[in-house]
């Protein structure tokens, strides 16, 4: 049996079918399936349909459920209040207000959306959806999260066929499986490829927690070293739970006592190593470092090695009264062995050559140069101790009153003391919740808004 309020709701119905057809504007209509009650009017700019309660709209494959709809019959375009959803196929799209524009077929939504598709969901205060090109642009505290990446954004271009989104302004993206955090003006995330770009200032870093036994009582300590990169561009590539970064032009990187530069860094996760090429130096404490290529090593998240290979060239500035003496070191391979971030001992190979400053007593003590197959320098609290010629094949002992005259004299072939050691200062990252935090259920309600800053 029809109640009267159905019947009425037919007849409304059946009255507005004539002007619908006649004015309904490019593209399928979007077409009224249920509402609790409806109301037509007809004015100057068209005819409206006033929807209240449990309203269900379609077109094509895209449903729209709402509390309330004011649909302009001209423009094909209806305005939503309430609980608004738009469904169409694993897509959903949920926000507190907006509208659905028929002719052109995109979804809006503003006060906080949400938008789920298979894997990934993204947020935003106020973002729309392409349902016949299937592309999403969201704004405003805009945050998108999938299996491997959480990304915050000012603006957020995001196509569901292939899931790339492209991000702009204020850029975080947080790394799930290595916790490295990227830092940059734009960013494009490529899935498929499990690649990520970052461009404008980029910056990744990422800390690492290592426990060690002190020397001195054998208790355990827990130490969280940092390691920072900044670039003119930084790719991320992630493949088998472990993620390669390739920071490219102006590279800068400091990780505690350890800062570096390069035109072009390699850091693999995995590998547990830093790769540096293009014209690299690299400073420990008081120690510079430079070659045709350089790799760090970092076995169990603690620095333990670095490898200096073709035209190897280390220096070492005394941290007393002598700056202006400077021990040096030369080979065709350099090794630098470290722990506890401190150094322990270079190693020169294959024509070495060192020059070593004495001292006695505190005292300059003048200065002895070896020329050998091999030379190994010994530290102590990061200073030279001792050093030691292997196979050698020259020396000489330069006394102090020779010297006089002047330091520069005596320094190896292509000395260089660099002054430019990079600094590369921690990014701003405010606290932000996760998306997934940002929803209050999963019953289909509108999400809450993203916080204001």
């Amino acid at each position: 049996m029809l109640t009267l309020s159905r019947i009425a709701l037919l007849c409304c119905g059946l009255i507005s079918l004539a002007p619908f057809f006649a004015e309904a504007g490019p593209g399928r209509p979007v077409e009224l399936k249920y509402a609790d009650s409806l109301r037509v009017r007809t004015t100057p700019f068209g005819v409206f349909r006033e929807l209240i309660g449990n309203v269900r709209l379609v077109q094509d494959s895209v449903t729209v459920t709402c509390d309330r709809a004011v649909q302009n019959i001209r423009r094909n375009r209806v305005d939503l209040e309430g609980n608004v959803k738009f469904v169409q196929g694993s897509v959903t799209l949920i926000t507190p207000r907006g509208n659905y524009d028929g002719a052109r077929r995109i979804a809006s939504g503003v006060g906080g959306v949400t938008l789920r598709d298979r894997n990934t969901i993204l947020l935003a205060r106020r973002g729309s959806y392409d349902t016949q090109a299937k592309i999403a642009r969201f704004s405003d505290s805009v945050a998108i999260e999938n299996d491997s990446l959480v990304i915050f954004t000012d603006y957020l271009t995001y196509y569901r066929n292939s899931q790339d989104s492209y991000a702009r302004g204020n850029v975080i993206a947080l790394a799930k499986h290595s916790g490295a955090v990227l830092t940059g003006d734009s960013l494009t995330n490529i899935p498929g490829r499990a690649y990520t770009v970052a461009l404008g200032n980029p910056v990744m870093c990422r800390s690492d927690t290592s426990w060690t036994t002190a020397a001195s009582d054998s208790s355990r300590v827990l130490n969280i070293d940092t390691l920072c990169i900044a670039a003119d561009t930084l790719e991320s590539i992630r493949a088998d739970s472990t993620e390669r970064y390739y920071a490219r032009s102006r590279v800068r990187l400091t990780r505690n006592s350890l800062s570096a530069q390069a035109g072009l860094a390699i850091y693999d996760i995995g590998a547990e190593r830093i790769d540096l090429y293009k014209t690299p130096r690299l400073w420990l404490d008081s120690t510079q470092l430079t070659a045709d290529s350089i790799e760090v090593r970092v076995p169990g998240k603690q620095l333990r090695l670095v490898q200096a290979r073709g035209s190897a060239f280390a220096a070492t500035r005394s941290e007393g009264n002598f700056p202006e003496r400077i021990d040096q070191l030369s080979g065709s391979t350099i090794d630098i062995l470290v722990e506890r971030d401190t150094l322990q001992g270079i190693l020169a190979g294959d024509e070495a050559y060192s020059l070593t400053f004495r001292y006695k007593e505190d005292l300059p003590d003048g200065l002895i140069r070896n020329a050998a197959d091999t030379v190994k320098i010994w530290f102590d609290a990061g200073a030279p101790d001792r050093a030691v010629a292997i196979r050698e094949v020259d020396a000489s002992y330069t006394p102090e009153f020779l010297l006089s005259s002047g330091l520069s004299e005596y320094n190896l072939r292509n000395f260089t003391w660099f002054e430019d050691r990079p600094r590369v200062p921690l990014p701003s990252i405010p606290e932000r919740p996760r998306p997934w935090q940002l929803l209050p259920d999963n019953e289909g309600n509108a999400p809450v808004p993203p916080p204001q800053e």
